[in-house]
Order: C-alpha cells, then structure tokens, then sequence
C-alpha cells in the first residue's frame, strides 16, 4: 500500500470522504474549501482548477506526498485539469460507494470512471511481454551513447548468456560500472553491478528496473536485499525500494530519432551498512522508455541524458 489522504495500492483508492464550507468533498483527497471541482461547479465545491496534468499525473504526485501534508496535496490538485479532478474524484466516490479494497473490487465495480482516469493503452503488452517483431535482439555489441550536458557515456552489451546479459557504462575509454541483468523487451532485473574501483553490489531477488506492466496509470513498488562487498574487504548489506508510475505513452524526440515511449517516474531508495554511506541515497527519476531499445531520455537530479546513437 502505498499513501494518499487515502491508501491507494495501484489502482486502489479507499478514502473517507470530508467536508468543508464550500460543500461535500465526496471522497476528494483534496479537499481544500471542502473539495476541489470541476470548472462548471459541482458537489464538491470549493477550489477550482486551470491546470494541464491529467489523471494519471494527479494519482501519482498526490501518493509523493505525505498522508497530512495538504499544501502538497493541494498543490497537485492546482497542477491538474478540471477533467482530471472530476475524473479522479469519481474513482473515488466509486471505490468508496462499493468500500473497495482491491484492485479486483475496483476492476469489476468501478469500471467505467477507472477507464476515465487511468485509460487502457499498453505498448507492446505490458513488462515480460512484447513482440518480437519489435524487439532489438541482446547480441554483443549492441548499446547505446547518451548525452548528459557535454558529457557522453557509452553502453554496451559485452556478454549474453540466454536472458542474462552483461553490460557495461564508460566515458573516454574508462568503464564506470558493469551489470547483469535479465532482459527481455520490456523487462529488465538487476543481477549484479561492479563499480570502477571494483566493488560489488548481488540484488536479492533480482531487481525490476522497469514498471511491472505499461498501462497508463499503473503503480508498482519493487524490493530487493543488497549485499555489497567493497573492494573486496568485510562485506556489507542494505536493502533497495523502487516506486513506480506509469504517466503516459506518448512521442519522444532525442539526438537518436523519435520515439513511441512509455513515460514513467521511478523513486528510489536504499539504505546501507557499508562504511561512508556507500550505496544509500534517494532519487526521483523521469525516464522515457522504448521496448526493445531501453531509456531513450532521462530526467532527474537536475539533469537529463538522452540517447544521441543506437548500435
């Protein structure tokens, strides 16, 4: 479960409802002045919106906030259309009519207003999925160059083993880090990774990279133990959480061409034993995502990489 003014697990909302002196919030997890609504009024009365993001947007940036934080979910109720606002005040008028608290409850009861928000477009069937047709096959050699302001970094695939495919990141010749992951066109966990000086963090399980399905809307959390043994002295342990958010399907352009990409926002967090911190901090990443090529553009801790050739 992940947090809103609500509990909210993927799709799930389950929110009691509030009121306030514009009128009924009916569910609203924004209930400034008693609710946020639409542009033409409404029940729930109170504030209204001109802002652009749509209802997927307004799902997520309101889970990045904290359940009592309401400047900051207020402020994700100002960024979203009036469109999105009714739209997602009617998913959770539904889940909390029908006292949903499932995504199967959701799916089968609250239907229509779900579709209104989260829309059903999936690129390529969604993670462990994909056509072949459109795949880019894992062959030694292949990889990318990204661009991160006057900087180039250079990936590139040095083994495949069936679905394990090892690779490496370098910028003028010296090799930063090399991983191993299990790949497919859609679907990429992390193994392994050895970083320049040699040290070596094991991910148990094997870490999602990449959202568990592309369906616009969809939220997923993966977890994995790390165990890290630092130049090959007493090895410590951590643990990694990644969130993630699936915005939208949308065109990408980059040095490289332009794309058909999933949008998603990914946050991160570990933690660590090691020694100096080593292998703990957070990070909230946008990435644009190609099935068969990987992260064409990339957006977050004040910079933005994206791909400049394809090999």
């Amino acid at each position: 479960m992940v947090r809103l003014v609500c509990t909210l697990s993927l799709v799930t909302l389950a929110c009691s409802s509030s009121t306030g002196s514009g009128g009924t919030a009916g569910g609203s997890p924004f209930p400034t002045g008693g609710g946020f609504t639409n542009s033409g009024g409404g029940s729930a009365g109170g504030t209204t919106s001109g802002g652009t993001q749509n209802c997927p947007w307004l799902v997520t940036c309101a889970t990045n906030c904290s359940q009592t934080d309401q400047a900051c979910l207020n402020a994700c109720g100002a960024q979203a259309t009036s469109t999105a606002l009714a739209q997602y005040n009617a998913l959770v008028d539904c889940t909390n009519t029908n006292g949903c608290q499932t995504d199967a409850c959701v799916q089968q009861n609250c239907a229509t207003p779900l579709s209104a928000c989260v829309g059903s477009t999936m690129i390529d069937g969604g993670s462990g999925g994909g056509s072949a047709t459109t795949c880019l096959p894992n062959t030694v050699g292949r990889g990318v160059t990204a661009r991160v302001g006057t900087d180039e970094f250079i990936t590139t695939i040095t083994a495949v083993n069936a679905d394990r495919v090892t690779s490496t990141i370098s910028t003028g010749g010296t090799v930063l880090s090399t991983s191993e992951a299990i790949v497919s066109c859609s679907q990429s966990k992390l193994v392994t990774t050895t970083d320049l000086v040699g040290s070596i963090t094991t991910y148990t399980p094997p870490l999602d990279t990449l959202p568990s399905a592309f369906t616009v809307g969809h939220m997923n959390t993966a977890t994995a133990t790390t165990a890290i043994r630092l130049m090959g002295v007493t090895p410590c342990t951590g643990s990694v959480e990644k969130r993630y958010s699936v915005l939208a399907n949308e065109s990408v352009t980059v040095p490289a061409g332009t794309f058909q990409a999933v949008k998603f926002q990914v946050t991160s967090t570990a933690t660590t034993t090691c020694p100096n911190g080593y292998g703990a901090g957070n990070a909230v990443d946008t990435l644009w995502f190609v099935p068969g090529v990987g992260p064409v553009k990339t957006e977050g801790s004040g910079s933005v990489s994206e791909v400049t050739a394809i090999r």
